[in-house]
Parts: structure tokens; C-alpha cells; sequence
């Protein structure tokens, strides 16, 4: 009975977690469950600052505890809501914060979930994390539901599509280029950043009239190898590479891990253009994971730069659109196609670029190119679209093409050469004439031929 007096003294006296524990301890003696070892400490938790940046994350601040919570890539799933959770704390010693837990998926509305997390934070540092978490649930189940606050709209800042290299890389936009797998996509990424760092125009038709210093980052193979193709790629258009214009970086893990590093990079060293290399290494092959795609784009919407990206076309089916979810077509501002084709033994490759979306700009017309491979110097020329592959052409540049290669044809013959109906080519001729397509005028059997290749 000795113990009754103490355990009453110990909650007058507001000593809470001297009573909890004395009642745990008890407990165990005598063999009861309680849950938790620990009860925690009430405490008057501050409100948080809480403000969203530019790549959507929702960053949370208790500035009392010099705590952080990043909550970023939101998913929801019928009744769960996931999100990528990043903790931070800073000692009042420490110049630096440090983390406590860094990119742990969770279910915010998963009960289990809390607890397993609000466990380790709380084995990290003895904090009210139960409190936090809730609080942080709270503001990301109103932001969801919610989204941005209202906007009235103008009209008034309407501005003509902006390109950092026209037609192919839009400012401050993300593009993808895809192709088949050894099809010089990678070389001409290398080329475009080139052109970027050097301020001259390595391809042909494709000029960079602003300056400034490109990232080419690397998931697929070594320094040594682009180090080459640069000087090549400089030998071909006579110049000297760039010194400290541009800049590579191999990485191993996905680029949503490696944001945090790659935005302090990339605007320490004010990079204007970033190439990623390619998609399948920066997400650790899950291509088709609609979550890993999102937290991709995410992530470079934060580098404030023009972003190519580089990935592969499926090896069945349709080659308009990258291989993986369809969320790499989505969120990409424009899409290009490169069809490839070289002949064994042959040192020239031949080139369509097929544009496949333009969410900014009217999509422009397929362009060829030829790629001379020599000992000591690569270089670009121009050559006429559908040199590489007239199938992956759209259907009007096909025709186009086709005419080009075979000279003046009547519409039955056009028809009978692509497997298209006669009906089409004939409104493809029809709404082209005088702009793409010429014919000779007569009543029956008229000839038509493609007027800008006379």
C-alpha cells in the first residue's frame, strides 16, 4: 500500500510522466498490455509556418523546435493519401540542419502508419511528433481538397511562345526526346547542350542565341565517354570546347532523392540548360510507376531551368510516345521523336526529328539531319525529313516525303504506295495546295508533286 501515497503525490504535483511511467511499471508487473512504454509529456505545440514552393511540396516549419517537415508527391488511392515525408531538425549549435528522416513513403491516413512514424521520429528526438503529424495531416487534407486559391484572369500578360533552342527546347520547359536504344539520341543532347555553353549552332537549323552553362546529367554511361564526344562534337564545327561551360554529373540514385543537391547546384553554378539522361536510370527503371513519374517531374519543375530529358519508345507497339506511363507524355510541355537509321559499315546517320506534342506552340514539321561520324571531329548537317523512316512520319509529311522521293503522282497512286485511303491524300493535297503541294492542273489524273522540295 506504500505505493497508493507516492503515485497520488506524484499527480498532484503535476509530475505526469513520473506518474505514467510509475503506472507502466505496475503494469508490467503484472502482466498487463499497455501499449506505448512511454507516455508522452503534454506540451503547448506551436502552430507551424507552412507555405508551398514552386514544386508543389508543402514545407512545414516549428520554429520554437527549429523543426522541418517536407511533405511532397501526394497520391491518393480510393481512401489513402500517400506522400513522400522528410523531416529536419537544427540544433541551436548547428548551422546545418540535419535529418531525422529522409523521403519515407506513408499513408497520412493510416493509423498504424502514424504510429510507426511518430515511434522513430521520437526515437530520433523526444518531441510531441503525434501533435505534428496531425497538424500536417490536417493542413495537406484541406490543400487536397482545396487546391490554389482563386485567380481572375485577364489576359493581359499573354506572351508568344519563348524557346531557349527553337524549334526543339522551349524556355524554362521541360521536353522529352525518345528514340530507340543506340540511336545518337544521347549525342545530340550532348550537341544541344553544346550549343548552350558555346553560345555557337552544333545542329544545323537549331541555334542557341542565348548563352550560358549546361548540366548533363548521366545515369547510363561514364565521363570518359562524353568527354570525347565533346571534343568530336567541337572539332566539327571548329571551335575549342568551353571551359567550365559545361558540366557533367554521374548519379546512381533516382534524381527525386538527389533534388535537394541538384537545386543548390544548379543554382550555385546558375546552369540555364539541364539534360537528364535518361529517364530509366533516373528512376531506377520504374518507368511505368505513375508515382516515380510524377515525383521525376516534380522534382526538375524545382531546377528553374530547361530540362531534356532522354528516354526509350516501346519495343512493340506505337513509337509516338516514350515507353513507360502515360504520365511521361502528360507532363512533358513537348515531345520529340527521333527515328535513327545507319547502314552497316556506313559512317553517316540519318535523322528525323518528328515533334509529337506541343502543349505551347503550334507542333512544327518533321526535319531531318545527317550525323558524319570521323576519327577526331562529328558534325551535323541538314537533310530532308523521312531520310531515317517515312512510316514514323505523320501521315501529311509521309505523303509529303513520298512525293519527294517518287516525283509527280496521281492520288490513286499515292494511295495505292502508303495504304491510305484516296479520300485523305486528297484533302491532305487539297488543304496544302500552294503551301506544300503543287499539281499540273488537269481535270482527270492530275499530278501533284511536294512544292517545297522543287
Amino acid at each position: 500500500m506504500a505505493s497508493r501515497p507516492l503515485k497520488r503525490a506524484a499527480l498532484e504535483e503535476g509530475n505526469f510522466q513520473l506518474g505514467a511511467d510509475m503506472l507502466h511499471e505496475m503494469a508490467e508487473k503484472a502482466g498487463v498490455e499497455t501499449g506505448a512504454s512511454k507516455v508522452e509529456r503534454p506540451t503547448n505545440l506551436d502552430i507551424p509556418d507552412f507555405q508551398v514552393d514552386s514544386a508543389g511540396r508543402m514545407v512545414f516549419t516549428w520554429k520554437l523546435d527549429q523543426i522541418r517537415l517536407i511533405a511532397e508527391n501526394f497520391e491518393r488511392r480510393r481512401y489513402e493519401l500517400w506522400a513522400l515525408i522528410t523531416v529536419l531538425w537544427r540544433d541551436g549549435n548547428e548551422t546545418k540542419p540535419r535529418p531525422l528522416i529522409n523521403k519515407t513513403r506513408m499513408n497520412l491516413r493510416s493509423a498504424s502508419g502514424k504510429t510507426d512514424l511518430v515511434r522513430y521520429l521520437k526515437g530520433q528526438l523526444d518531441r510531441d511528433w503525434s501533435g505534428r503529424i496531425e497538424q500536417v495531416k490536417e493542413q495537406i487534407e484541406f490543400h487536397q481538397q482545396s487546391g490554389e486559391p482563386l485567380v481572375w484572369l485577364s489576359g493581359q500578360k499573354a506572351m508568344p511562345a519563348t524557346y531557349l533552342m527553337r524549334p526543339l527546347i522551349g524556355l524554362l520547359q521541360h521536353t522529352v526526346l525518345f528514340a530507340d536504344g543506340e540511336s545518337s539520341k544521347s549525342t545530340l543532347a550532348l550537341a544541344l547542350a553544346l550549343s548552350v555553353a558555346s553560345g555557337k549552332q552544333v545542329v544545323p537549323g537549331i541555334a542557341a542565341p542565348v548563352q550560358g552553362k549546361a548540366l548533363f546529367l548521366d545515369w547510363e554511361a561514364d565521363k570518359e565517354t562524353f568527354e570525347t564526344r565533346t571534343a568530336r562534337l567541337s572539332a566539327g564545327i571548329g571551335i575549342a570546347p568551353p571551359a567550365e561551360r559545361l558540366a557533367y554529373k554521374r548519379l546512381y540514385s533516382p534524381l527525386a532523392d538527389a533534388q535537394d543537391e541538384l537545386n543548390a547546384l544548379i543554382k550555385e553554378q546558375e546552369f540555364t540548360f539541364c539534360v537528364c539522361d535518361s529517364i530509366s536510370g533516373a528512376t531506377l527503371g520504374q518507368i511505368s510507376d505513375e508515382s516515380a513519374a510524377m515525383a521525376y517531374f516534380m522534382a526538375t519543375r524545382t531546377f528553374g531551368v530547361s530540362v531534356l530529358s532522354i528516354a526509350h519508345v516501346p519495343k512493340h507497339g506505337e513509337h509516338d510516345r516514350p515507353i513507360g506511363t502515360t504520365f511521361w507524355f502528360n507532363q512533358a510541355r513537348a515531345l520529340w521523336e527521333l527515328a535513327y537509321d545507319q547502314t552497316e559499315g556506313d559512317n553517316e546517320g540519318r535523322i528525323d526529328l518528328i515533334c509529337r506534342k506541343s502543349n505551347n506552340d503550334m507542333r512544327p514539321r518533321p526535319f531531318g539531319l545527317t550525323l558524319t561520324f570521323g576519327d577526331t571531329a562529328w558534325n551535323y548537317k541538314p537533310a530532308l525529313a523521312g531520310h531515317a523512316n517515312i512510316s514514323r512520319l505523320p501521315p501529311d509529311s509521309r505523303i509529303e516525303r513520298w512525293l519527294v522521293d517518287n516525283g509527280l503522282k496521281t492520288v490513286k497512286e499515292i494511295a495505292a504506295a502508303l495504304g491510305m485511303s484516296q479520300e485523305y491524300i486528297n484533302n491532305v493535297l487539297r488543304h496544302g495546295e500552294g503551301k506544300r503541294f503543287q499539281n499540273d492542273g488537269s481535270k482527270r489524273d492530275r499530278l501533284w508533286w511536294a512544292l517545297e522540295f522543287e
